[in-house]
């Protein structure tokens, strides 16, 4: 298995851990299709945290990758969606930045983490944000 799909797991892992929300999904690269969601909940892949690889660069002996948290909330109320998805995505940010290292499973730069809030995450009752951050690989 490739380092970045062991490097995903593991913060996805110690996400899950630190959080510690039963009602988070978590997911590596793609969202499952409707019809693989658990049956009579349409909204079961809300609230969720989908992790992805972005660009990687070679730098002397590492590989340095770019790594996408995507992280949405559902709510019919804005106040209510954009106070949850800022607070999981503060939470998310915390937890990154003090934990840079975990187990030798991955190690993070937390001067790379950056929140990134866009209105064309968000539609209707959906709430999102992008945390980014980049992380070196030994070759």
């Amino acid at each position: 298995m490739s380092r970045e799909i062991l490097m995903q797991k593991e913060i996805l892992k110690h996400l899950k851990e630190k959080i510690n929300d039963p009602s988070l999904n978590f997911y590596e690269i793609f969202i499952p299709e409707p019809g693989l969601v658990e049956k009579g909940k349409s909204d079961s892949i809300f609230p969720f945290i989908l992790i992805r690889p972005g660009k990687s660069k070679r730098q002397g002996y590492f590989k340095r990758r770019e790594f996408e948290l995507l992280v949405a909330v559902k709510s019919d109320n804005d106040s209510e969606g954009i106070t949850k998805i800022f607070n999981l995505s503060e939470q998310i940010s915390k937890i990154l930045d003090e934990t840079p290292t975990k187990n030798n499973a991955y190690t993070l730069d937390p001067t790379t983490i950056v929140e990134d809030f866009d209105a064309e995450d968000c539609g209707e009752n959906v709430w999102g944000t992008r945390i980014k951050f980049q992380s070196d690989i030994p070759k």
